[in-house]
C-alpha cells in the first residue's frame, strides 16, 4: 500500500514527537458481537462440495459464497413447485439472500461460476427461439395487414352508412386469432426496477431471480425513491409471498398482471449503503417486514488473505451447475391455469418443523433470544420450510416428501442467518457518529505512520472528508486513547497508538 501523501514533508523529530510513548492503555471503542462460523456442515454433500470448491479457489468468505449458491439453486428449483408446511399453508420455495460485504469480495466471480448452468439454459432457448421469432414476424404482419384492411372496411361503410356487423365480428375474430409472441425463458435479471422486472415477468417468463453484487432494484434507483419506496417493497414483499401483482402502466393506460411470479434475490451490498438505505426509509424497511424476509449474513473479509492458488478440482461445481441447468429447464410456465406442483413435509419433516417453529416462537417473548429481531424470527419457520424444499428438489425433484434431515439441515443454516441479521441490524442501529469514528479507526490503522488532517479529508473514509465530522470522530478517538492529534507548524497531525499497532 502506497503511502498516504502528507500536506508537507514531516521531519523524523516531528513525526517522533507527534508520537511520543506516553499512551495509556486504548479503549474499544465498542463491544462488536463476533459472528459464529457458517454451518457448512449442514449442507446436503454435493452443495457443501460447490461451496467448498468455489472457496476453495475464489478464496471469498464462506458465508458470501454459500449465499450465492443457494441464490443459484432457488432461482432454478423456485419453478419446479411449491412448498407444504401443513394443510392450507402451501407457498414459494423461493429465497432472499443478503449478503454484507465491501466492494473487492469477489461476489461477481463467485455468482459467474455457480450460474454457468443456468446462463448456458437461457443462451440455448435464445438461439433456439431465433427461427420461431422469424415465423412469428412474418405470422405477425399477414395478421396486422388483416387487421388494417377489415378497420379501413369499417371506416368507408360507416361513412356512407352501411351495415358493419359482419365486419365488427370479422375483427373481433382476428383480435383473438392474434398471434401469441415466442417466449424465450428469462431466468437471470440485472439491476432492474421493480416496474420493469414486473412488466417483463408478466408478459414473458415469470420466474426472475436477480443475484447481483449491485443490488440496485433494491438500495438504488427509481423504485427506492422516496416517493415510490413503499410501492417498490410492497411489490418485492409479494413476490415473495407470491401474491398476484397488478402494476398500471400509465403510458399504454393499462394494467400489467402478474398472478403466480416467483423471485430469487441474492444480493450483495456494502454495509454504508445498507445503513444509508434503512436511515432514508425512515423505518419503512423493516416496519414493512421487508427485511424480515431476507437471509442476511454479515462474514468477516478475506481480503489480504487470498494469496494466488492455482484452481484446483471443479468436479462438484460442475455437477451442480448441470444440475441446475436440468431443473430450470424442467420449470413449468407459470401462467393462469398451470398448478404448480406441490411438495408436502414428511410426517418426520413435520414434526421437525413444528419443533422448530414453535421454539423459535418462545423466543420471542420479552428478555429472550430474538425478543429485540421478532420481524426476522417471525419469517424463520417459512425460510426453513423453503430451503428444505430447496434442498429435496435438488435431489429428487419434485416428487415424494421432504425428509425430516432436510428440515434439520434447513433449519440449522436459517438459524445462523437469524443470528447474522440480529447481529447487523443492531450494528447498524448505531449512531453514526459512532460508525464514522469506527471507520475512520479502521482506515488510521492500515496508514504506514502519522497523517495530516487534510490526508484524512482528502483520502479517508467518506464520512469523515468534512471537518465538522473528522473532528467528531477523532474526539471520540482520542477520548478512547486511540489516537492522538498534534499540531506541527500548521498541521494537524493524527498518530495511532503504538500499542494498536502491536496487537495491543
Amino acid at each position: 500500500m502506497s503511502a498516504i501523501p502528507f500536506t508537507r514533508k514531516i521531519s523524523p523529530e516531528e513525526a517522533a514527537a507527534a508520537a511520543a510513548s506516553d499512551w495509556e492503555d486504548p479503549l474499544p471503542l465498542t463491544e462488536h458481537e463476533v459472528g459464529d462460523p457458517y454451518p457448512l456442515d449442514a449442507l446436503p454433500g454435493p452443495v457443501k462440495a460447490t461451496v467448498q470448491e468455489v472457496q476453495g479457489f475464489i478464496q471469498a468468505p464462506t458465508a458470501l459464497v454459500a449465499a450465492s449458491v443457494l441464490s443459484a439453486l432457488s432461482a432454478a428449483a423456485q419453478g419446479l413447485a411449491n412448498v407444504e408446511r401443513d394443510k392450507g399453508l402451501v407457498g414459494p420455495c423461493s429465497l432472499y439472500f443478503l449478503s454484507i460485504a465491501e466492494s473487492g469480495e469477489r461476489k461477481s466471480a463467485i455468482d459467474t461460476t455457480v450460474l454457468e448452468g443456468i446462463r448456458a439454459y437461457e443462451i440455448e432457448e435464445e438461439e433456439s427461439a431465433k427461427g420461431l421469432r422469424k415465423i412469428h414476424a412474418a405470422k405477425y404482419r399477414s395478421w396486422e395487414a388483416q387487421v388494417d384492411g377489415v378497420t379501413a372496411s369499417i371506416r368507408a361503410d360507416a361513412k356512407t352508412g352501411k351495415p358493419v356487423g359482419a365486419l365488427e365480428s370479422k375483427l373481433m375474430q382476428l383480435e383473438r386469432e392474434k398471434p401469441a409472441p415466442v417466449i424465450v425463458p428469462r431466468a437471470l435479471w440485472d439491476d432492474t426496477t421493480t416496474e420493469a422486472l414486473i412488466a417483463g415477468m408478466a408478459s414473458n417468463w415469470p420466474s426472475a431471480a436477480i443475484i447481483s453484487a449491485e443490488a440496485g432494484v433494491v438500495f438504488g434507483g427509481h423504485s427506492m425513491k422516496k416517493d415510490n419506496l413503499t410501492g417498490g417493497l410492497a411489490t418485492l414483499n409479494k413476490l415473495w409471498s407470491g401474491e398476484p401483482i397488478r402494476a398500471d402502466r400509465k403510458t399504454e393506460g393499462a394494467s400489467v398482471i402478474l398472478n403466480t411470479g416467483r423471485l430469487t434475490l441474492g444480493l450483495a451490498v456494502q454495509q454504508s449503503v445498507v445503513r444509508q438505505f434503512f436511515e432514508s426509509s425512515k423505518g419503512i424497511a423493516r416496519g414493512s417486514g421487508f427485511a424480515a424476509r431476507f437471509l442476511i449474513s454479515w462474514p468477516a473479509s478475506t481480503q489480504g488473505t487470498r494469496f494466488y492458488k492455482s484452481m484446483g478440482t471443479t468436479m462438484a461445481t460442475h455437477r451442480f451447475t448441470v444440475r441446475l441447468k436440468d431443473m430450470i429447464g424442467a420449470t413449468e410456465l407459470l401462467v393462469d391455469g398451470c398448478n404448480l406442483k406441490t411438495v408436502p413435509l414428511s410426517p418426520a419433516g413435520k414434526a421437525a418443523w413444528v419443533s422448530f417453529h414453535d421454539g423459535i416462537e418462545g423466543e420471542l417473548l420479552p428478555d429472550r433470544e430474538f425478543s429485540d429481531n421478532k420481524d426476522s424470527a417471525s419469517k424463520a419457520a417459512e425460510n426453513v420450510a423453503r430451503l428444505a424444499c430447496l434442498f429435496h428438489l435438488f435431489e429428487h425433484g419434485p416428487s415424494g416428501q421432504i425428509s425430516a434431515e432436510h428440515v434439520g439441515a434447513a433449519a440449522a443454516i436459517v438459524t445462523w442467518h437469524l443470528f447474522e441479521a440480529r447481529r447487523f441490524l443492531g450494528e447498524i442501529a448505531q449512531p453514526a457518529d459512532q460508525i464514522a469514528a469506527e471507520r475512520l479507526d479502521a482506515w488510521l490503522l492500515q496508514q504506514p505512520g502519522p497523517v495530516t488532517a487534510k490526508a484524512i479529508m482528502n483520502k479517508g473514509p467518506t464520512d469523515t472528508r468534512k471537518r465538522a465530522a473528522l473532528d467528531k470522530a477523532l474526539q471520540e478517538l482520542v477520548a478512547c486513547h486511540r489516537v492522538r492529534v498534534s499540531k506541527v507548524g500548521k498541521s494537524s497531525i493524527v498518530s495511532v497508538n503504538p500499542a494498536l499497532r502491536q496487537g495491543g
